[in-house]
């Protein structure tokens, strides 16, 4: 750690840790918006090879909030597939025979998410099991179950300056817009660096997901490896309710068509487009943002 931040030009006694449910710390360095994917560009290539891995947060307090993550629903058993039928019945106001046929299902994506862990899973475990997690099979279970939209995706495939130049008029909006940007870039965000040698293990690290609306963090880890070894996305930021996924580069047009229909089966959620629209922006994009 020390190395990397003196190639990356800072000072050890510029940075702060904090303890996680890991029993590892995560350092965290507090820097300005404007400089922000510049830098995690930089530190990202300085820390290749190395335990540490950068990421963006908003803030310390929704750092210590993810930090303090922990993986409890690991330890509920998983339920009969009676009592997830009545518990569909139930929540989606269907006929028990309805939800009957939805119940094998649901048990099956459960039992691929849980994976055999208990809350006292290692990080490594947690990795280990999403390397060896069937993710096939969990999709094409989602898939089966249908998209309920209790989860959102977006994409942008532009930068922030971009967004802004796509909304200028008259010279004195310009002028408006730049001020505000300014005032913008001045904000602090949070630079973290946490134990993992790449990226896609972070969600495994913080324990991201196992809640009602977001996959659990085997899933989460499997399928962002997938996206990793696929088209090389990186996890440029995370937050307690979201993700970001960067990429250097947006997705071939022979890949949008099912890469979108894969991204839509796991988010469950493509907004109020129609696939052929969301194929079409995913063309032209290199940042993913998932919401739970």
């Amino acid at each position: 750690m020390q190395e990397l931040l003196k190639q990356a030009k800072f000072s050890p006694t510029d940075l702060l840790s904090l303890p996680t449910q890991d029993g590892e710390p995560v350092y965290y360095l507090p820097i300005k918006i404007g400089q922000a994917e510049k830098l995690l560009q930089e530190l990202r290539m300085k820390a290749s090879g190395s335990h540490w891995c950068p990421v963006l947060a908003e803030d310390k307090d929704r750092l210590i909030r993810l930090a303090s993550n922990s993986c409890s629903f690991l330890d509920a058993p998983i339920p009969s597939v009676e009592e997830i039928a009545v518990q569909i019945a139930q929540t989606e106001r269907i006929p028990i025979q309805k939800a009957r046929d939805k119940a094998p299902e649901q048990q099956r994506l459960c039992t691929i998410e849980k994976s055999g862990l208990k809350a006292a899973a290692s990080t490594t475990q947690i990795i280990e099991a999403g390397e060896n997690c069937d993710l096939e099979l969990w999709l094409r279970s989602r898939e089966k179950l249908g998209a309920l939209a209790d989860r959102t995706y977006s994409l942008d495939g532009r930068s922030t300056a971009a967004k802004y130049l796509e909304i200028l008029g008259p010279d004195e909006m310009f002028k408006q817009q730049v001020e505000e940007r300014a005032q913008w870039d001045l904000k602090e965000i949070i630079i973290c660096f946490v134990p993992v040698h790449y990226s896609w293990q972070i969600p495994a690290f913080f324990r991201y997901g196992g809640t009602v609306n977001c996959p659990s963090p085997v899933v989460n880890t499997a399928f962002i490896k997938r996206m990793h070894d696929r088209y090389g996305a990186e996890v440029a930021s995370i937050d307690t309710t979201f993700f970001e996924l960067q990429l250097s580069e947006a997705p071939k047009s022979t890949e949008v068509e099912s890469l979108a229909k894969e991204l839509a089966i796991y988010s469950k959620y493509i907004g109020d487009r129609s696939l052929t629209v969301f194929q079409k922006s995913l063309s032209q994009s290199t940042v993913w943002s998932f919401y739970s």
